[in-house]
């Protein structure tokens, strides 16, 4: 078969030479060289290389899951449905599995704050001889996080948990996983080809900043989202890295709930508040970029997005009025920001290069590298 394209003959595609076109991933694909993705409270999510989400959905869903490591989140519902949450009731991430090495079950959940493997407490460390090393947090007050993490030769998973919610913080140290299909789930280890454009998409923040700098688009990890609505400036439904509950590695399982419609056709409530966040948020980042650690931070590709958290939590805070009681919600957010700000400094000052901002960092941190002496 044949069609025709000016004064030139050109062969029509078979459908399924189309769907082998449409699906084959990128060869020109840049993947940083740090890989970081995060996921926390009610919740949102910062994929490894961008379109940052929201998503209101209960159930257990996939963060990454290749031959090495599978990362599992569970989500429950937290609170009733916001401003800006499109009609949805409000998740949070209440507990994080991980299944590794051999077949090792960690888990951590805001019931305990606790760390248990293969359905074990575990309060000591565990070092492997395939060099992966477990370092069970010390549990704290009621509001202070209970923080645990998981240390391999390919990768880091810090799991933290609150009586409110648990936090993830999955570093790659070798992108071989990474990217090509390889590695999909909530965090877009499946890379590009796992993304996919929406409508409005170059008014999210994220986008936005990429248009700004020069650079491209990226769409979202998740099939189905919209642009401009919810706290990171889109909600994603992520239903396709729903796991089955026979499949989930939880030792307590999460019975499939019933699937909430995200469809909005009155977005005029979410608009009025968006117009508010916005101003919130202005005042945040001035605020927390007027401080040495805020400016700093923002200055270092693998921090930077700590300061973008720590402004949006600032401002939803705000307009939400939800902080602990009797403290001030800038302050907070602030000694939040430093608090997190620190902890990946512990991975950063191992990396091989160093600069002269990550060793003020180190030195505001009040920790020490070989590398930073003399900076």
């Amino acid at each position: 078969m044949v069609a025709a394209s000016g004064s030139k003959l050109l062969p029509v595609k078979t459908r399924a030479e189309q769907e082998v076109v449409a699906t084959t991933p990128p060869t020109a694909e840049k993947i940083p060289e740090r890989l970081i993705c995060y996921g926390t409270g009610d919740p949102h999510i910062f994929p490894f290389i961008g379109g940052k989400y929201d998503l209101h959905h209960a159930g257990v869903f996939s963060v990454l899951k290749s031959d090495k490591l599978e990362v599992q989140a569970k989500l429950e519902t937290c609170r009733s449905k916001q401003k800006w949450s499109a009609g949805l009731s409000i998740k949070c991430i209440t507990a994080t599995a991980v299944r590794f090495g051999g077949g090792q079950v960690l888990e951590t959940s805001i019931e305990s704050r606790g760390l248990t493997l293969n359905g074990k407490a575990l309060t000591s460390q565990k070092d492997y001889d395939s060099g992966e090393s477990i370092i069970p947090g010390a549990l704290a007050g009621a509001s202070k996080e209970t923080k645990h993490t998981l240390d391999a030769p390919t990768f880091q998973l810090r799991l933290w948990t609150m009586t409110e919610y648990a936090t993830f913080i999955l570093a790659l140290k070798d992108s071989s996983s990474f990217g090509h299909g390889r590695s999909p789930g909530l965090c877009g280890g499946g890379g590009l080809s796992q993304y996919t454009k929406v409508a409005n998409q170059d008014k999210a923040e994220d986008n936005m900043a990429r248009i700004a700098n020069g650079g491209a688009e990226i769409g979202y990890p998740c099939k189905k989202c919209i642009a401009g609505l919810g706290y990171m400036g889109a909600m994603c439904s992520c239903h396709e890295f729903l796991v089955a509950e026979s499949d989930e590695i939880f030792s307590k399982k999460l019975a499939e709930e019933s699937w909430e419609d995200d469809s909005t056709d009155d977005q005029s409530e979410q608009l009025e508040h968006d117009s508010d966040l916005r101003e919130y948020k202005s005042k945040c980042l001035d605020y927390l970029l007027g401080k040495p650690m805020g400016a700093l931070a923002f200055q270092h590709a693998a921090l930077k997005h700590v300061v973008i958290d720590a402004v949006g939590n600032c401002a939803e805070d705000i307009a939400a009025d939800e902080v602990p009681e009797g403290q001030d919600k800038v302050l907070w957010n602030e000694g939040r920001m430093n608090e997190l700000i620190c902890e990946e400094m512990e991975q950063l000052v191992d990396d091989k290069k160093v600069s002269k901002v990550l060793c003020e960092l180190v030195h505001k941190c009040g920790m020490k590298s070989e590398k930073c002496k003399g900076s």
